[in-house]
């Protein structure tokens, strides 16, 4: 099967085949969608897809499906097929996955491919006896963090009294009990430690079921029982994650997620990633007799951060640079993943601004003339309306006042503004009333005067009668309020109102004559209502307030007193 790497300048189909064209077949022992297998050939591509050889590279990769069908017959049969298959296509490099493709190559190759430079990786407990026959080979050896787990579970888990392991008696089983022993033992009495390999499944779950709290899980795999009975991975990890009670530690890494909360895990990734380094630095010219295999198996810390939180695990101690899965995502993790794009867009998003403010910084100058123009005109109406005017906020505090208003109050604008309130000029028998104006006139749909008096008093304490007419400003909760001196109109009103009362009173007492008055023609004594005779005198200083004063007129004079001179 032809699977050309998409990635870089060596993305090139078979078909475009060119005589510098770098050939590598790619042995897979299992198939494609199974996780393990699926990941290593995922550390491949991109190791690869870091180097640019100047020249295209073509991948054959050979799925060997040796996880659902294996024999002597079918490995003998795959190996006449690869070797009519590659024939006459010149080979540089060969790459394999895991057990059986290393050892169908260690039989087959020097048939295959003769003297082709050879690099595996998922060897399981690599025997350097398994090459010793061999030329031109290296690889990475696959080997279960086994130490590094049982340490970090009682980092973790102090309190552990048990540690159930669960190893299953396929070859691979096999091999890492060997391990298993060996570190169980250097522990000496840390812990009870038992195995479940001479168990079913069924035995397995009900024995987890029944585990304490100060007990933990080491799982490494199970895909047969003791009863010989096959089960996928993921069907055994999810039955034990539904029946256990306690924190579930592994040693592979296609485990997690599943339902194991993790541990120093074999990576099928970070294998294939570290043979696929070798396998670019032989073909970049060095002498693959010269490149030990690597016997440390790049395993990594990984840990699934809802079993974390599930078990009360803190990050803070688990060792540093360990893989996190299943984290809450951050704008971080968004950026290191999508830098390109991000990038990209910010530089969009930046230049959009830049011309979205340079048109609207256009637009808010030519506001920003009309505003001040609008600004000084209505300052000017403001200090000029020929009334005190002042502007008041929510809170009672005045904002602005023109010098009608500094010639009323005695202030100086400076004192004023941004640092009084309404409330110090208002008399204190006036205050309740204007407060409850001054918050209605704020609340929707209420009924306030507009216009009303009240005592206004000054700098020198002094009282003033003012007309008040205060408006709300349109889109605030400010008003602005029209203040005119009433007082002289207020004094002229309460003295005209006092002479009217004085005037009054005066005509109340005023005695008046009426009718007709009975006179003597010679005489000129009147006769009152009893038929007497007065003077007149009498008469009418008795019907009025009048007084007389006596005296004798020039014609008088002449008659009576002509002998004295009296005029």
């Amino acid at each position: 099967m032809l699977f050309p790497l998409l990635y870089g300048a060596f993305a090139i189909p078979v078909q475009a085949e060119t005589q510098n064209a770098l050939s590598i077949v790619y042995f897979n022992s299992y198939h494609q969608g199974y996780k393990w297998s699926d990941d290593e050939q995922k550390g491949i591509q991109d190791a690869f897809a870091k180097k640019d050889f100047k020249r295209p590279v073509h991948f054959f990769v050979e799925y060997m499906d040796t996880r659902r069908i294996v024999n002597e017959a079918y490995l003998k049969q795959l190996s006449q097929v690869y070797k009519e298959k590659y024939r006459g296509i010149p080979i540089d490099l060969i790459i394999s996955s895991d057990d059986w493709a290393f050892n169908f190559l260690n039989e087959y190759r020097k048939d295959i491919f003769p003297d082709i430079p050879y690099v595996f990786c998922g060897v399981n407990y690599f025997d350097p006896n398994q090459i010793k026959d061999h030329h031109q080979i290296t690889g990475v050896n696959e080997a279960a963090g086994i130490k590094e787990t049982l340490a970090l579970i009682f980092t973790l888990h102090p309190q552990t009294e048990k540690v159930l392991i669960i190893n299953d008696q396929t070859i691979t089983g096999f091999k890492v009990r060997g391990p298993l022993l060996r570190e169980t033992a250097l522990m000496g009495d840390r812990a009870q430690f038992e195995f479940t390999d001479n168990l079913t499944v069924p035995e397995i779950l009900e024995k987890v079921n029944h585990l304490n709290e100060r007990s933990v899980i080491l799982f490494t795999f199970l895909f047969r029982d003791a009863s010989q009975q096959f089960y996928e991975n993921s069907e055994v990890i999810s039955r034990l994650k539904a029946v256990s009670r306690v924190p579930i530690y592994g040693a592979w890494d296609f485990n997690l997620g599943l339902g194991i909360v993790g541990g120093m895990l074999t990576s099928g990734y970070y294998q294939g990633q570290k043979a696929a380094e070798m396998a670019i630095h032989i073909l970049s010219g060095a002498d693959i007799d010269q490149m030990p295999v690597v016997m440390e198996s790049p395993n990594r810390y990984f840990f699934d951060y809802s079993l974390l939180e599930q078990y009360g695990i803190p990050m803070s101690k688990l060792p540093e640079d360990s893989i996190i899965i299943n984290a809450p995502k951050t704008i971080i993790d968004f950026y290191q993943k999508n830098q390109l794009i991000v990038l990209t867009t910010a530089i969009i998003f930046l230049l959009t601004i830049e011309f979205i403010l340079m048109f609207f910084g256009f637009k808010i100058r030519k506001a920003n003339r009309k505003l001040a123009l609008s600004e000084k005109k209505y300052r000017s109406v403001f200090e000029h309306t020929g009334t005190a005017m002042a502007m008041i906020t929510k809170d009672t505090t005045i904002t602005m006042v023109n010098s009608e208003f500094e010639i009323l109050s005695g202030y100086r604008r400076e004192e004023i503004e941004m640092k009084k309130s309404w409330q110090q000029f208002a008399h204190q028998a006036d205050l309740k009333k204007m407060l409850a104006y001054h918050q209605q006139r704020r609340a929707q749909g209420a009924d306030v005067p507009v216009n009303y008096e009240f005592r206004f008093i000054n700098k020198e304490g002094k009282e003033r009668h003012v007309f008040v007419t205060v408006g709300m400003i349109q889109g605030t909760e400010s008003s602005v309020a029209s203040l005119i001196d009433i007082t002289d109109r207020i004094r002229t009103e309460k003295e005209k109102e006092y002479l009217i009362v004085k005037l009054k009173h005066a005509l109340n007492n005023i005695k008046t004559l009426k009718g007709l008055v009975p006179i003597c023609a010679h005489c000129k004594k009147i006769r009152n209502d009893e038929g007497y005779w007065r003077q007149i005198e009498e008469f009418v200083q008795e019907h009025s307030d009048a007084q007389f004063s006596h005296g004798i007129c020039p014609d008088c004079a002449r008659i009576h007193f002509p002998e004295h001179d009296i005029l």
